[in-house]
């Protein structure tokens, strides 16, 4: 007699798979659903996070399937927004965002929102969900093509959320007041996320400036990807970004500091995280190199180095004027221990934090300058045509000048290197290809400290003894300290053997190597900086013998071997950290050999 399957029996009974018996297709026992399992086997329990976990999932996949249903071209105007206000709206939710990640969900969203440049409403939704996906900072994945396209497309939309002139203008409202409350309670619950995408301004929100601002946090997780090199460029992004760091460029030139400080601190922000984009964007790609040149005749480059000029002055204005209330308050202090007041003191303090809290802007941004004409001066060939093309421009040499002489002194410790590196590292670029930037920088005269002119070479002479000077004593003092800590761990161990915890043992040590480590970090900045005064000295004097003669009678030994080791060592290290990027090795190489052959 053949076995009956029931539903009531004492020993059997009927299991179901979760996901397909919560499917709304599928609500009936059949063989897919049903089927005869031992009641004492314990693989087919679930505990109960389980099941809510699961129940989770299956919801938020159904919502997710849901919402890009009503996404789709062929649903109505209304039934599309609705969608994708719903969706911005859990987009807000960080979990949401995750899950959206997760399942790698993105892709069909875009496709959903191909055609979201003909409605004002769908771009403003549009612009804030990929906004907000692109925040959780690991959307490498997810990002492709299409993504970048359609932002691009939404940064050329010719109306922002405050012109309003399509034929569904009432949804364009409707959608404009929901994303912009939607964004504003974000950043008023997290103030990162509004530090970190400056140009959204949530009192005048503007579709352009979401899109613009999704392409920058895009650029700069994904910009190491050559897709997004080479696509950037062939959408037409090159221009945006030049006409957006237009933009806020002269924000910062046209606007007085004092009076709209808030202002130009964002436009600080904003031109900032833009240059780090074309920098990452720019690495290793001639294509874009010479896409920025002659995108506006070159209008990119003057610009730069006016904003150059304009961090320079402020920040040398701001040290100035930081010693002079520094002086100001000492002797308010001194007057005011004899009348019993501190007035002056507290006037003085507190109009000096007023007027230069944006001092670590003005750096970043300076940096973010220097390291976008490093790449744009970048010459593939010996035919120097980038670098003559920037080298050309008006007051550039006098201010690597200041960056490289004068301006480290007003500048923290911690500073001071960067912008020296990168200071000298441009003219070595300028230079190395193109014999007009190497007479033009031969040609500056100089004033030494004793208030004697001095030639470009005895300057950079002057420098290059003084930093290798200053790498020596530093190596000197490293190998001291973690001698004469070795020396003490050594006998402190032994008492603390017989006397103390091991505890104070453990302090000590972790004290010894970070001072040994402070002082290893300062031998490597006046290392590299006397290398690179090196090189930049070699590709300056490029076979002449009266240069050659100079640098000899003011190097020590009179002679060019410590200056050939000092650049041997730095191409070894330069070897062992990039060892993809050849064109410099085989520029330090061909500068040895050059100094090799007067030595």
């Amino acid at each position: 007699m053949a076995k009956r399957r029931i539903l009531c029996s004492p020993r059997r009974k009927v299991a179901y798979n979760a996901k397909s018996w919560l499917n709304p297709s599928v609500r009936g026992l059949d063989e897919s659903v049903c089927r005869e399992v031992n009641v004492d086997s314990p693989q087919f329990s679930r505990t109960t996070h389980e099941l809510r976990e699961l129940g989770e999932s299956q919801k938020l996949r159904e919502d997710l399937a849901y919402l890009v249903d009503g996404l789709q071209p062929e649903q109505s105007l209304s039934t599309r927004v609705l969608s994708a206000e719903s969706f911005a709206i859990k987009c807000g939710e960080r979990s949401f965002r995750l899950h959206l990640r997760a399942h790698g969900s993105l892709p069909s969203l875009i496709v959903a929102f191909r055609d979201a440049v003909r409605y004002q409403c769908l771009s403003v939704c549009a612009a804030s969900i990929v906004f907000l996906l692109v925040q959780e900072g690991s959307v490498d994945s997810d990002v492709d093509m299409r993504t970048l396209a359609l932002l691009i497309q939404l940064i050329k939309l010719k109306n922002g959320w405050t012109e309003l002139e399509d034929a569904s203008s009432n949804h364009s409202v409707n959608a404009h007041m929901k994303m912009t409350r939607l964004l504003r309670d974000l950043f008023e619950r997290d103030s990162l996320m509004l530090m970190c995408n400056p140009s959204v301004d949530t009192a005048h929100l503007r579709v352009a400036d979401v899109a613009m601002e999704a392409v920058l946090t895009m650029g700069l997780l994904v910009a190491a990807r050559g897709w997004f090199k080479e696509r950037l460029r062939s959408f037409g992004g090159v221009p945006v970004l030049v006409d957006y760091i237009q933009r806020w460029s002269h924000t910062i030139l046209d606007n007085d500091w004092t009076v709209s400080q808030t202002v130009v601190d964002r436009a600080l922000l904003c031109c900032t995280k833009a240059l780090c984009v074309v920098v990452t964007i720019t690495e290793g790609n001639i294509a874009n190199i010479r896409a920025l040149l002659d995108h506006n005749d070159n209008g990119l480059i003057p610009l730069l180095v006016n904003l150059a000029e304009h961090c320079h002055s402020l920040l040398l204005s701001d040290s100035q004027s930081q010693r002079s209330t520094d002086s100001q308050s000492s002797v308010s202090q001194y007057v005011d221990s004899c009348s019993g007041s501190q007035q002056s003191v507290v006037s003085v303090s507190s109009t000096n934090s007023d007027s230069y809290s944006s001092r670590g802007k003005l750096f970043s941004l300076l940096q973010a300058v220097l390291k976008t004409l490093v790449h744009l001066s970048y010459d593939d060939t010996e035919l120097g045509t980038h670098s003559t093309l920037v080298g050309q421009q008006s007051n550039l040499i006098d201010l690597l000048w200041q960056c490289v002489l004068y301006l480290p002194e007003s500048l923290p410790s911690g500073e001071r290197y960067d912008v020296m590196v990168l200071a000298i590292v441009l003219l070595i670029n300028l230079v190395i290809h193109s014999p007009y930037n190497r007479q033009q920088l031969l040609s500056v005269n100089l004033t030494s400290s004793d208030n004697h002119s001095v030639s470009t070479i005895e300057e950079l002479l002057m420098l290059y003894n003084e930093y290798t000077a200053k790498a020596a004593a530093a190596e000197e003092q490293t190998l001291t300290h973690l001698q004469s800590t070795k020396d003490k761990l050594l006998s402190t161990s032994t008492k603390t053997s017989r006397n103390s915890s091991s505890s104070d043992l453990a302090a000590s040590i972790k004290q010894a190597l970070r001072s040994a480590q402070t002082t290893a970090d300062e031998h490597l900045e006046n290392a590299m900086v006397a290398a690179y005064t090196a090189l930049l000295l070699g590709c300056l004097v490029q076979n002449d013998s009266d240069y050659i003669d100079l640098m000899k009678s003011r190097l020590p030994k009179n002679n060019l071997t410590g200056m050939i080791e000092r650049l041997q060592w730095y191409k070894e290290y330069f070897e062992s950290n990039f060892a993809e990027d050849r064109h410099v090795t085989d520029n330090i190489s061909k500068v040895v050999r050059t100094l090799q052959r007067y030595e």
